[in-house]
């Protein structure tokens, strides 16, 4: 009895059974998706250091409004949620 075929690095597990030879999938998982644009890139670059730095200051933010400027926390949590919300509303109905 021979033993069962194993499969070749480059077969997927959707790749089906030819005898004792594993059939090749017709497009490389490489060439399903063109190249990003180098701008495109950079934007992305860009969203991703805003984000960090959103990130960095935003409890600094509620330390500030709340011993500084004495706002209740409840306050400083709608204050600092504010740009969110406001972003979701304009954006949302944008993407779609």
């Amino acid at each position: 009895m021979h033993p069962p075929a194993r499969r070749p690095s480059g077969a997927t597990k959707s790749d089906e059974p030819v005898g004792r030879r594993w059939k090749a999938s017709p497009v490389p998982p490489q060439t399903t998706r063109p190249p990003m644009p180098r701008i495109a890139k950079l934007m992305l670059v860009g969203v991703a250091v805003d984000a960090l730095g959103v990130g960095l200051v935003l409890p600094f933010l509620v330390i500030y409004l709340h011993e500084v400027r004495d706002l209740s926390l409840p306050a400083v949590g709608v204050l600092a949620a504010l740009p969110a919300v406001v972003a979701l509303l304009l954006v949302g109905p944008m993407a779609s």
